[in-house]
């Protein structure tokens, strides 16, 4: 008898467990993503973008404590040329054309799935100056259904401001 209760028991433990493993990981967003830029020659974050002077640069994206360099950069606005180093895994090449210019920064939806934001009334919370979100009556939303998709990717950094300067 005591080793049927002994097995029921070690059953039940074992079917939690086995459950709770199937369940996806959920993070919930506290904080507006952030974009960091290393200036690849000198390894320093603090990058000058000298206009018609192309700068060898990495972006990493953080959400909270996920990070990444396995980001999309493109221009959304301004006079800039940025590509691709293919040399170089996750390099850019960038070469301001203007003193200011935005781009926008994708992140493969794959890595974020586990990641919801904040909701209210239909719209990304509020957030503070330091980039806190209000989470007082949100609801949560996986990313990939509060920012745009595009193929395999999701937008979540729009129109980030960039100043170039001329340097002597």
């Amino acid at each position: 008898m005591g080793s049927r209760i002994s097995f029921g028991l070690c059953t039940v433990l074992v079917s939690i467990i086995l459950f709770s493993a199937q369940l996806p990981n959920v993070h919930h967003l506290k904080n507006t993503p952030k974009v960091t830029v290393t200036e690849l020659d000198f390894g320093t974050e603090t990058v000058t973008f000298c206009m018609h002077e192309g700068v060898k640069i990495r972006f990493k994206l953080a959400l909270d404590d996920f990070g990444t360099e396995d980001v999309v950069v493109k221009k959304s606005k301004g006079e800039v040329d940025l590509k691709t180093w293919e040399a170089e895994t996750f390099t850019y090449l960038i070469n301001p054309k203007a003193e200011a210019f935005e781009v926008e920064v994708w992140v493969k939806t794959k890595d974020v799935v586990e990641i919801q934001v904040p909701v209210v009334n239909g719209k990304l919370a509020d957030y503070d100056v330091s980039g806190a979100f209000d989470t007082s009556n949100a609801k949560w939303k996986p990313i990939s259904e509060v920012f745009q998709v595009d193929g395999d990717y999701v937008k979540v950094i729009s129109n980030w401001k960039l100043y170039g300067r001329i340097c002597e």
